[in-house]
């Protein structure tokens, strides 16, 4: 027998599946490109200032506890700035995590993309210290992030600028990744290496 507080999750989550339609509508309003069957389930946070952001059909952003059986410490936060560009493929999950573009980010089909993660393809800030302390503060320097189809990013990854993930790659939970994975590879740590071939 169900305990009450699993009968309101319960509730939640079928209410946020029936409410997807409509946030996807939203999502458009707001300048989103959404193909056909996207699910979105639960609030995203969506910023777009001379960007543009795209989603594949069938994806499905995730920015709802209810609906995800691992804690989500955020919503889904997609923002394209600068004249930044993410694009998101089809059948992907987007759960509970950040893509930022200052100038590309390109995920493949059937990318997961688990709670906490991150990616991002400019550092936000630049290196300098003077220049941060002055008109400067907010200059950045984009390097294109491509993912490649069927990439699963576990829990807490942080993907870096300039990085390429090649097809079918896993990223183990909370790593760096800071330099190109190969396609069927399994990469982990901090900063993230390879450690064992996929391919067999």
């Amino acid at each position: 027998m169900r305990s009450p507080i699993e009968t309101i999750l319960n509730i939640r989550k079928y209410l946020n599946i029936l409410l997807s339609p409509l946030r996807a509508a939203l999502l458009k309003l707001r300048g989103v490109q959404c193909e056909s069957g996207i699910l979105v389930l639960g609030k995203p946070h969506v910023e777009i200032s001379n960007g543009t952001i795209s989603v594949g059909t069938k994806t499905r952003l995730v920015s709802a506890q209810a609906n995800h059986e691992i804690g989500l410490s955020s919503p889904v936060v997609l923002t394209a700035k600068h004249g930044g560009h993410i694009t998101i493929g089809e059948n992907c999950a987007i759960n509970g995590a950040t893509i930022r573009a200052y100038g590309s980010v390109t995920l493949g089909n059937n990318v997961w993309v688990t709670a906490g993660c991150y990616i991002l393809d400019a550092d936000g800030h630049p290196m300098e210290a003077s220049k941060r302390a002055g008109s400067a503060a907010n200059e950045t320097h984009a390097r294109p992030v491509n993912i490649g189809d069927f990439v699963w990013l576990g829990i807490g990854c942080k993907i870096l600028p300039g990085v390429t993930i090649g097809e079918g790659a896993v990223i183990g939970a909370g790593s760096v990744v800071t330099n190109d994975v190969p396609a069927y590879s399994l990469a982990t740590g901090v900063p993230a290496k390879v450690i064992k071939d996929l391919k067999h």
